[in-house]
């Protein structure tokens, strides 16, 4: 997992100023209506492109998936206004008073200078792949861990399963990992077939991105399985050949970012 160094305000905050100045705010204001608002016509695309998925090295917050593809709002949207204090309290990543108000506290022109309502916000902004941020996180409270600093080292990924655990403060990261299901089978099996290439070359492959054919796949997968059952007597043999057919070695690949784990 990697650190999001959120450093681009300057940048991010002049295309949300543009929006914010030429919306017209519905009254009454209902919840969400200004994030829908933020449509490419006012620069949605540009902040996505130019500074979100730049910053993140094209790469899902949470579980490192390629090329992610939906705006995930670290303090979700329907959040309480009370329930922005969990957050500032963390103080990771600009999330600060300072910066981030509740929407509804903006819409009513009660906010303070410098203050962007949080469903616009540049610092309450990541780039998530879909199943991350729609079926894993949705609205839950979770600790924002890619705005750890040392977040890289903190975290350890066992070679032989995949699976995800940290060095320091399990008690706080833990039940995060728990509720982003960062450890689902499917995602440990992809994890390990990435380490074990990476591990255990042959003469004419290693990683996934250098298989060339069906039976290099196959061969790998299969290898990979059989070190993470002599490791794990409890993996799950159908999260490896889940793997085996075109779309879920299409999704093998979107994990590059484990080929130099």
């Amino acid at each position: 997992m990697e650190y999001i160094n959120k450093n681009h305000a300057p940048q991010a905050n002049a295309i949300i100023d543009a929006y914010l100045r030429n919306i017209t705010i519905p009254s009454p204001y209902r919840p969400r209506e200004l994030y829908q608002g933020f449509s490419s016509q006012f620069g949605r695309n540009n902040l996505i492109n130019n500074v979100l998925l730049p910053e993140q090295d094209n790469r899902c917050c949470y579980c490192m998936r390629s090329m992610p593809s939906t705006i995930e709002h670290i303090i979700p949207e329907c959040v309480p206004s009370n329930g922005l204090n969990y957050y500032f309290n963390i103080g990771l990543g600009g999330l600060i008073e300072a910066n981030i108000c509740h929407t509804r506290v903006y819409m009513e022109g009660n906010s303070t200078p410098g203050q962007y309502p949080h469903e616009v916000a540049y610092y309450n902004y990541a780039m998530a792949c879909s199943k991350c941020n729609n079926e894993r996180r949705g609205n839950k409270e979770i600790y924002p861990l890619f705005l750890i600093p040392n977040i890289k080292q903190q975290v350890i990924y066992n070679r032989n399963t995949g699976k995800i655990f940290w060095s320091n403060d399990p008690d706080i990261l833990n039940p995060t990992i728990e509720k982003l299901e960062l450890n689902g089978e499917q995602l440990k099996a992809i994890r390990s077939v990435w380490i074990f290439g990476h591990d255990n070359p042959t003469q004419t492959y290693s990683t996934p991105d250098t298989v060339n054919s069906i039976n290099e796949r196959e061969e790998l997968v299969y290898r990979a399985f059989g070190n993470a059952l002599m490791n794990d007597n409890c993996i799950s043999i159908d999260a490896y050949l889940s793997l085996l057919n075109e779309e879920g070695w299409r999704l093998v690949r979107e994990y590059n970012y484990f080929a130099t784990i």
